[in-house]
């Protein structure tokens, strides 16, 4: 009989400790280190700091998630001329994260500006693009000897 108790009172003491456990844990932090202002066109350095301290198997952290608007897209209604670079840049930014893209959030956010032919092309390729798992390459024809037209042969 004593025995049992004993095993009870152990095994309420692992109970509490790994109940406890989230309490010793240290909450994520993001610090973000970026300029107030930048000029037009400038490069700027966007510095992520994250800490977080007493990962466990209740408590942990296990993405940091940065979502960027959609400047491209701005950028792409402010001046035309720029689309095929930012085009370029945009289905750049969505061949990274595929299948987890919030293409609801991404749509609304094209409409805003009148691109939602534009929207529906690139996630037809993103799409596209993951399920045959590769990236869009430019096509370029390796010719390495010349073709001439044969006579018929007899």
């Amino acid at each position: 009989m004593q025995g049992k108790a004993i095993l009870a009172v152990v095994l309420t003491a692992i109970l509490f400790v790994l109940g406890s456990a989230q309490g010793w844990a240290d909450k994520s932090e993001v610090r973000i280190e970026a300029p107030d202002k930048a000029a037009k066109g400038t490069e700027i350095l966007i510095k992520l700091n994250v800490s977080h301290r007493g990962n466990n198997l209740i408590h942990h952290t296990e993405w940091l998630r940065l979502d960027i608007n959609g400047l491209k897209v701005q950028a792409i209604a402010n001046n035309p001329s720029r689309r095929p670079a930012d085009q370029a840049d945009i289905e750049a930014w969505m061949q990274l994260d595929g299948a987890r893209l919030a293409w609801d959030r991404i749509r609304e956010y094209f409409d805003l500006f009148g691109f939602s032919d534009l929207c529906a092309e690139m996630e037809s390729r993103c799409a596209y693009n993951a399920f045959i798992g590769r990236v869009r390459r430019e096509f370029r024809p390796i010719v390495d000897r010349v073709m001439k037209p044969q006579g018929r042969r007899s």
